[in-house]
């Protein structure tokens, strides 16, 4: 949440006096959402986040994925032929989620490349790469700051560096996702998703 909302912790400021906020964080208190959704390249050791301002959905992260491909991607990694994604287990790229299932063929036909996905096992997101190198030092950046508007949180992320040389790029997505869109299991493209024999809920492959 943006506002003027507790962080739970001793803030910095440019001025001498304190910074009044409220002692909750309760959604009617605030002025709005910053929902971060994190990509992370292990090779090159770089981050791209975009910020969100309405819900957190399958389509979101779809989006975010072929904006990451699109200017960063593509320019990277010119002659692959197939991206390996690690997702966590739940959340809007659950491997339970039809609608996350749906959407990824058509992602893996408009960038034209295999899409190698494999989900974590429910509780071990802590061995995801993404939550230390990433998450956890863009939370150390921000953590001392009341968070008023995205912009400020944008420039505030896009600070985030590490002795090893991480860089973030973020951008703000202002695209309206709504909640509960319908998704069952045969809207999945079956033909489309190869289903790896170790762990086959967890692990497959996207043809485009």
């Amino acid at each position: 949440m943006l506002g003027a909302l507790t962080r739970n912790r001793t803030v910095l400021t440019k001025g001498a006096k304190a910074v009044p906020v409220f002692d909750h964080d309760y959604p009617y208190l605030g002025v709005g959402k910053a929902i971060p959704h994190g990509i992370y390249d292990v090779k090159l050791n770089e981050g791209y986040l975009s910020l969100g301002n309405s819900h957190e959905t399958a389509e979101f992260v779809v989006d975010n994925l072929e904006w990451w491909w699109t200017n960063f991607g593509k320019y990277e990694y010119p002659k692959a032929t197939r991206l390996l994604i690690l997702c966590d287990a739940g959340g809007a790229n659950g491997h339970r989620h039809h609608l996350f299932k749906k959407l990824l063929p058509d992602l893996a036909r408009r960038i034209g490349k295999k899409l190698v996905i494999a989900h974590y096992p429910p509780y071990c997101s802590k061995y995801n790469p993404i939550e230390r190198k990433l998450f956890a030092q863009v939370h150390r950046t921000i953590q001392a700051t009341i968070l008023t508007d995205s912009e400020q949180v944008k420039k505030l992320m896009q600070k985030t560096a590490t002795k090893t040389g991480l860089r973030v790029e973020v951008r703000i997505n202002d695209k309206f996702y709504p909640l509960k869109q319908p998704s069952l299991a045969e809207d999945v493209d079956a033909e489309r998703l190869v289903r790896h024999p170790t762990l086959p809920n967890l692990s497959y492959t996207i043809l485009p």
